[in-house]
């Protein structure tokens, strides 16, 4: 006892000095093995615990370009006390998006921090699912769901059903209002991503023209003062927003900082994700009474989770949905995947839309071309019905799409896990080593691309020159690309035509910038549009 009071003691009086030396030699030790490391790199300096954190903006695909600006097509950064390669050429990414299930860089990033399994993610959904087993369960299920024929028709028919309906809102303020496009393109995919992923139909369009309407009657009375509850939709809306800023922090955000410095955003985060999982689960079973109780010669609506349920049942088979593997998915398979739809069918989608039309407006050759083109596969007369099989004849649309998607992706950085000892980039890598492609840097390098600030749609058309194998990511890229590419396109299209077909679409002011910024997905905000119907 005496020996433990006479440490406690001299501890007590001693703490700054004793503190001092552990910094110290943490310090050191730190640095000793920054100086010492492997393959040193060029890159900015780092600090201890923090990395270079603390360089890092609001705009973090921003900061990745000046850093590969700076730096060279292969640099390191340190989040937190991780090393991270960063790689901006297409030969350099090669081996990382190879499509065999056998690839050395399956895993996105090991689970060391934890923040995937407080977030449940480690082992759920496909997007950082760390677990290759049910990775591949999870993947065949939602592929199979995405790309099933009768899922991609209904898509189509409700695509062109929302279109119809925010164009009833558009005409109700007349045809001389200017809209914030994005912010209406957000709510529209919100819709039709609801209807395809649960089978309910969404308001988010009916609540953002009634908060427009709102405004403006506002505007007129200013004492009045009603408040009105958000709807349903948006209240989602704002969760799964909340969602996909929160998968940054818990992937980033060393457990120290997480769980003492920043405890209110870490429980925030969590709480936020408990009530996404309660609102989907009731969706589920809600969904699965419905199924029961529908006959079986009566048709199903063909939605995410609808095929999901029925998958491997006599429905299924009927739905193209026979998945040769010998279970369902259970509850939290099906809302894990179904928050993963969400994610990915309303952000990116509404944003690629919104970076075209800024850029058919800025070049009216290109949209002109398009014009063009939509004239010559469905006429003159702006009120012959757009069909499905129509879509695959838009072969210079889909060049726009590409060119808008080289300049700025939808997703701009992404990074995977070596499992075991490589060599990229000459250099031999140890198993662990992280690696993050910059798809924004590969598509901006001229080493791939002619005069690749340019927006010039031609390059993706027969007869141009060659693209490098990985120069374009515009869906990521080997066993990991997006499963749902197929839908975002078919949306994305059917809009567009729709749109210009009906409309001259131009910017309210001609001289205005490309306003975007890069958080977990690339957002554009404050576009405004002026849209003039061509019917009468």
């Amino acid at each position: 006892m005496a020996l433990a009071s006479v440490l406690l003691t001299y501890l007590a009086s001693n703490w700054l000095k004793i503190s001092l030396v552990l910094v110290v030699t943490y310090v050191t030790r730190y640095y000793y093995n920054y100086y010492n490391r492997k393959n040193p790199l060029p890159g900015p300096f780092p600090l201890p615990i923090l990395g270079n954190l603390l360089q890092v903006n609001s705009d973090f695909a921003l900061w990745a370009d000046t850093l590969q600006e700076k730096y060279g097509d292969m640099f390191e950064v340190y989040l937190g006390s991780q090393r991270h390669i960063w790689l901006g050429r297409a030969d350099l990414v090669e081996k990382i998006y190879s499509a065999s299930t056998k690839s050395n860089y399956f895993i996105h990033q090991p689970d060391s921090h934890g923040g995937l399994a407080e977030l449940d993610m480690a082992d759920k959904g496909l997007v950082l699912n760390c677990d290759l087993n049910a990775w591949k369960l999870n993947r065949k299920f939602l592929t199979t769901s995405l790309m099933a024929s009768s899922f991609l028709k209904q898509s189509f028919d409700e695509t062109k059903a929302r279109f119809a309906e925010i164009e009833s809102y558009w005409a109700k303020f007349g045809h001389d209002k200017e809209f914030d496009f994005p912010k209406w393109m957000t709510r529209f995919f919100t819709d039709t991503t609801m209807v395809m992923t649960t089978g309910r139909k969404a308001t988010a369009s009916s609540a953002y023209y009634q908060e427009l309407s709102r405004e403006l009657n506002n505007d007129n009375n200013k004492n009045n003062n009603n408040k009105i509850e958000p709807a349903e939709t948006e209240v989602f809306l704002d969760h799964l927003m909340t969602w996909e800023h929160s998968m940054k922090f818990f992937v980033l955000i060393p457990p120290i900082l997480r769980h003492y410095i920043l405890y209110y955003y870490n429980e925030k985060f969590k709480q936020n994700k408990a009530w996404l999982d309660e609102y989907l689960f009731g969706l589920i079973r809600n969904r699965k009474l419905e199924i029961e109780r529908t006959a079986e010669n009566v048709p199903l609506h063909m939605n995410v989770l609808t095929l999901l349920v029925i998958a491997n049942t006599p429905r299924g088979m009927k739905a193209e949905m026979k998945i040769d593997v010998p279970r369902s998915l259970t509850d939290k398979e099906i809302s894990s995947n179904m928050l993963e739809v969400f994610a990915g069918g309303i952000e990116t989608t509404a944003n690629s839309v919104s970076f075209i039309l800024y850029y058919l407006s800025k070049h009216s050759q290109y949209r002109e071309r398009f014009l063009q083109e939509i004239q010559s596969i469905l006429g003159d007369d702006i009120n012959t019905p757009l069909n499905y099989e129509h879509l695959d004849k838009f072969v210079f649309l889909d060049a726009i799409i590409k060119e808008s998607a080289r300049l700025n992706p939808a997703i701009s950085l992404f990074f995977r896990t070596a499992a075991n000892d490589d060599t990229i980039g000459g250099m031999d890598w140890d198993a662990g080593t992280m690696f993050f492609t910059n798809f924004h840097g590969i598509h901006m390098n001229k080493a791939h691309w002619k005069d690749p600030k340019e927006f010039n749609p031609e390059r993706f058309l027969k007869g141009a020159d060659p693209i490098p194998k990985f120069a374009l990511m515009q869906f990521g890229a080997g066993m990991r690309m997006c499963p749902g590419r197929h839908w975002a396109l078919l949306q994305i299209k059917t809009l567009l035509i729709l749109l210009y077909r009906r409309y001259e679409v131009e910017l309210a002011d001609k001289n205005a910038p490309l306003n975007h910024v890069y958080t977990v997905v690339n957002h554009v905000y404050d576009l405004n549009i002026k849209f003039t119907p061509k019917y009468k």
